[in-house]
């Protein structure tokens, strides 16, 4: 599991309140996003299920709603490890085998 880390807070709007005439949310965290560096294994580690939640300004019962907020810490690291993952990528071929016959297949021939 040393290969995943978490590069997002989840986050449920527990209550709202107003700022310089603006309305403005109050996030719980509940939970990460874990992800491999070039992002082909994801999960999710929640540490708290929130009882009630916060929509049209109505504080409502849990509906199950979480939202996803990118740390800021990793935006740069995942750009960096994007580049050198595009990098590796180009380097990258497709390998023409000309050995390869072309006649049907029986299906006896494979081994399951």
């Amino acid at each position: 599991m040393s290969q995943y880390k978490p590069v997002s807070d989840l986050k449920v709007k527990v209550r709202e309140y107003e700022k310089d005439g603006k309305t403005k949310g109050v996030w719980q965290t509940v939970g990460a996003l874990w992800s491999t560096p070039h992002g082909s294994s994801q999960f999710i580690t929640l540490d708290a299920i929130p009882l009630t939640s916060f929509k049209d300004g109505e504080k409502i019962p849990f509906d199950g709603r979480i939202s996803i907020f990118n740390r800021e810490e990793n935006q740069e690291f995942s750009e960096k490890e994007y580049a050198d993952q595009d990098k590796f990528n180009r380097k990258q071929t497709d390998t023409v085998i000309d050995d390869i016959e072309d006649k049907p297949i029986s299906l006896e021939d494979i081994p399951f």
